[in-house]
């Protein structure tokens, strides 16, 4: 482990309401995260093929161009550790389960709702995330030591059986 502190983790907001992205920026201003905005599902995208470390995604269902569903399937692909979110007014089991299962999000969350239950969801998110980047670290570390150790194994497995 490196004894620098490791930058924020970046949340990423896409809504087409201006106002509604500046409110979530002020909710989390006293959190500890690197809040990025984008009023498109095309910009969101531009933010995620240039920017890295970016832990969530959180984005509205209903927008001009790109609607919410497809916006997180393509960022899926482009970011797959981040974790994904839905936030929107709109309801239904329908738009739930195409949010979890086809778009891959981590929680849906109505809006309006509760600023207490929008930052509980982002800190469990932004915790999975450093807890996925954290085994990916670790394997990627460990890999040569594994190998190392699978090839005494087949040499000692080899030796014994001749």
């Amino acid at each position: 482990m490196t004894s620098e502190k490791e930058p924020p983790i970046r949340v990423l907001f896409v809504d087409d309401e201006q106002e509604v992205l500046q409110a979530l920026s002020r909710l989390l201003r006293d959190e500890d995260y690197e809040v990025l905005t984008a009023a498109s599902g095309e910009e969101g995208l531009e933010i995620l093929n240039n920017t890295g470390n970016i832990g969530v995604i959180v984005s509205d269902q209903t927008m001009p161009v790109m609607n919410g569903i497809e916006f997180l399937k393509r960022a899926w692909e482009l970011s797959p550790d981040s974790l994904r979110i839905m936030l929107t007014g709109q309801e239904g089991l329908d738009l739930e389960h195409e949010a979890l299962y086809k778009a891959g999000a981590f929680r849906f969350i109505s809006k309006p709702g509760k600023n207490e239950e929008l930052i509980k969801t982002l800190r469990d998110a932004v915790a999975t995330y450093m807890l996925i980047r954290e085994n990916r670290r670790m394997t990627i570390r460990l890999a040569p030591k594994t190998s190392e150790k699978a090839d005494r194994h087949r040499e000692k497995t080899l030796r014994a059986t001749t």
